[in-house]
């Protein structure tokens, strides 16, 4: 604060000429007067300072206030724009839900309904303002936020628009040529679908984006694929002189890539077409499939030979086919009746004379048996041979009538056959092989160890004696293997059948001494020991031969060389 000065009277004495000096006093006058008028003046200093100071101060306090008002402004500004922001990013931008996720035509009303839901937010959130300070700037920010999200909503809506359209015409296109393709012999009807198809592209051709050159090249991809589809058509109907007409007419509307191989195509048709014509002739003229295969080697061309070749041993096949399948049907039909009353006489006459002589002696012997009371005893030799053929030349053993076997095959192995050729046939390989999983892995294991010591396992080098030998070792393996599954509860593996197999042949049983077990014929007369494979019929002992016939009886199996043996080697191999 300015210190005001008090004023005070102050004397000096000045010095006079020495002729002048007066002498004059103070009087009460002369100093109240000038007292008066020292006071007054501060007095009005002092006034002056304090209304100075005054509004000084009313100018700091309107200051203050304004800059409060100032920030609550801001603050409430700040929160409006955040309320709308936070309504923008939700309905807007959620990758979940938000409005750019909407695709398709369920997107071309976006822009209103968004400008309307941006109306509505922002409404809500300016009535919720205090001043109209407030409301005034709120409504610069949502004018821009309004016009931003104009821009963004538009493009997401003509983006998807642009896509729809594109689909849109890409289906129109492709419904059109399908439409041509399925009326390929109606020229007319193609045409109009080919025509539908340029007028469409060329119409929606502006709102793409599709300039005239861009244009050009869809109709003439369009034009293209529809001839091309609707040649090859014509083609798979073999209607080739058609497809030939259709390409020699539009040739020069079909895209260079397509060329090629619909000349390919054509020429192929039309070998088809001279093929079936020829292969027709021949086989309408009959003969032996030789015959027929000599008469289309006379055909000229090579392509067409081959195509007529093919035709001729396809349609050999399906007779053959067919005629295995009647054939299979009239002798099962012959074995139903024997089992209702085992009377060859039953069966008619017209199944009777179409059947070959070892059917009627299956046929014949089957219903001896059936008289007899007898079930079918399972010949093992002809049991392994036919599971071999079906381990190892599946096709031919899917081709074989195992009715041909039926009087030498019991229920359980006939049925096991005739399951595994069915799976075969039908091409169900995983089936086929679970069923000859078992037996592949045992007759490896018994091929290997017998041409260790020099003996093959080939049906067609062995005699029937050595066949039989075979399969009686095979059923051992069989007996013993399935003795241990039911023992531990377990499936043997290979090392535990291999296990069975090398006891089996390092096992013997000791026989009488007969001459026709003596080796050189001039040797004595002695007993000895012979290999399980190698036992016969005449080295069972008579007193055994009579209990295993006497059990075959109590069984009601029938008795002979091959059952007392089969019973002989597994009562021998299970006391091992």
């Amino acid at each position: 604060m300015p210190v005001v000065p008090i004023y005070k009277r102050q004397t000096q004495l000045e010095q006079l000429p020495q002729n002048v000096r007066l002498t004059a006093g103070e009087t009460p006058e002369s100093q109240g007067a000038l007292q008066a008028e020292g006071d007054a003046k501060i007095a009005g200093a002092l006034a002056g300072v304090g209304a100075k100071t005054a509004a000084i101060g009313e100018q700091g306090f309107s200051e203050e206030i304004a800059k409060e008002k100032d920030r609550a402004d801001n603050i409430a500004l700040m929160n409006a724009d955040t309320q709308l922001a936070r309504w923008e990013n939700e309905r807007v931008y959620d990758p979940n839900k938000g409005a750019l996720t909407i695709k398709g035509q369920a997107a071309f009303g976006l822009p209103e309904q968004l400008r309307d839901e941006f109306t509505t937010q922002a409404d809500a959130i300016e009535a919720g303002l205090s001043t109209d300070r407030q409301k005034q700037a709120f409504r610069r920010v949502r004018t821009e936020r309004g016009i931003n999200l104009d821009g963004v909503i538009w493009k997401h809506t003509s983006a998807e628009i642009q896509q729809y359209q594109a689909n849109e015409l890409q289906a129109s296109v492709d419904n059109s040529r399908n439409a041509a393709i399925a009326n390929s012999d109606d020229p007319r009807r193609v045409g109009i679908e080919i025509a539908k198809q340029t007028n469409a592209i060329q119409t929606h051709a502006k709102w793409l984006g599709f300039g005239p050159e861009e244009t050009a090249k869809q109709v003439t991809a369009a034009r293209s694929a529809t001839i091309v589809g609707v040649i090859e058509n014509a083609l798979a109907q073999d209607k080739t002189k058609a497809a030939q007409t259709y390409f020699d007419t539009l040739k020069g509307e079909i895209s260079g890539e397509a060329i090629v191989r619909i000349e390919k195509a054509l020429k192929e048709g039309s070998v088809r077409t001279e093929g079936q014509k020829q292969a027709d002739a021949i086989i309408g003229a009959g003969g032996t499939l030789s015959e027929m295969r000599e008469k289309a080697k006379g055909i000229q061309d090579a392509e067409v030979r081959d195509n007529v070749t093919q035709r001729i041993e396809h349609e050999w096949s399906v007779r053959e086919a067919i005629n295995r399948q009647d054939e299979e049907n009239a002798l099962k039909g012959a074995f139903n009746i024997l089992d209702k009353t085992p009377d060859i006489h039953k069966i008619p006459p017209t199944a009777w004379v179409s059947f070959t002589g070892a059917q009627r002696g299956a046929l014949m012997a089957y219903a001896d048996k059936l008289s007899a009371g007898t079930p079918v005893e399972t010949d093992y030799p002809t049991y392994y041979s036919l599971m071999t053929q079906a381990g190892k030349d599946p096709t031919t053993f899917a081709n074989a009538n195992l009715l041909n076997y039926r009087a030498k095959l019991g229920d359980t192995e006939f049925k096991q056959l005739t399951d595994i050729q069915l799976s075969i046939r039908n091409k169900d390989n995983a089936k086929a092989d679970r069923d000859l999983g078992d037996f592949r892995t045992k007759d490896q294991i018994v091929t290997d160890s017998l041409i260790k010591f020099g003996i093959t396992t080939d049906d067609s080098k062995l005699s029937t004696d050595q066949r039989r030998a075979l399969a009686e070792l095979r059923q051992l393996v069989d007996t013993r293997t399935t003795a241990q599954a039911n023992l531990t509860g377990k499936k043997p593996t290979g090392q535990d059948i291999q296990s069975i197999v090398d006891q089996i042949l390092s096992s013997s049983i000791d026989v009488k001494g007969s001459w026709w077990n003596i080796w050189p014929r001039s040797g004595p007369f002695f007993d000895q020991s012979k290999k399980f494979q190698d036992i016969t019929p005449a080295d069972i002992p008579g007193d055994e031969r009579q209990q295993i016939e006497a059990a075959l009886r109590r069984r009601g199996r029938p008795v002979n060389d091959t059952t007392v043996l089969d019973l002989y080697l597994d009562a021998h191999s299970r006391a091992k």
